[in-house]
């Protein structure tokens, strides 16, 4: 029998088990949503979960909205669109929102049939921002800040790597040319501080 108590750890089982159930009565990713079933399901799962886990409710209208924003998430399968859900709820980034931590992006599986590519099926796939992992980071404890930018060709960027690190970066304030490399600086709760600088092409 399938174990659907609405616990956080067991999120992602919780959303296959669901998906089992009602893989019969559902064909897209906006009906499962809006199934009935499904409802009561992330209710009783936002009602029973304990401190730090996430709120299921808003995850299903996060989903209903990033689907009005990007239509061709509708047509995606049911069981993609809710791995990647899984995959949010566990790591606790809700997706398609202005923090810029994580995204639902749908890819289309295309085949060529004569002298054109053709659609076989639309999938769902989590993308995580640069600001999802920076969250993700910070998490862990052992971060006392971090902090990633990109450098244009008209900014003042210096660095060095060596016994005698620098890392500078003077914004140009107006117009401040094309992007030509990115770069994440961090610093330790023991003290210890580093940075890794990457060409745009890299």
């Amino acid at each position: 029998m399938l174990d659907l108590s609405p616990t956080y750890i067991d999120l992602d089982i919780f959303l296959f088990s669901l998906l089992s159930l009602l893989k019969t009565h559902v064909e897209t990713a906006r009906d499962l949503l809006r199934h009935p079933v499904a409802i009561q399901r992330f209710k009783d799962l936002s009602e029973g979960a304990g401190a730090g886990s996430f709120d299921a409710r808003n995850m299903v209208l996060l989903v209903d909205q990033a689907i009005r924003q990007t239509p061709k998430l509708a047509a995606c399968t049911p069981m993609s669109l809710f791995g990647s859900l899984a995959a949010c709820a566990k790591l606790r980034l809700e997706p398609n929102t202005v923090l810029g931590k994580a995204y639902l992006i749908p890819y289309e599986k295309r085949r060529k049939q004569g002298n054109q590519w053709v659609t076989d099926v639309v999938e769902a796939q989590l993308q995580i921002g640069y600001k999802g992992y920076i969250d993700l980071a910070m998490r862990t404890g052992q971060l006392d800040h971090i902090h990633a930018d990109i450098v244009h060709e008209k900014d003042q960027f210096n660095f060095a790597y060596g016994t005698h690190q620098e890392l500078v970066h003077r914004p140009l304030l107006g117009d401040r040319g094309a992007p030509v490399g990115v770069y994440c600086y961090y610093r330790l709760t023991n003290g210890g501080q580093g940075f890794v600088v990457l060409g745009w092409d890299e």
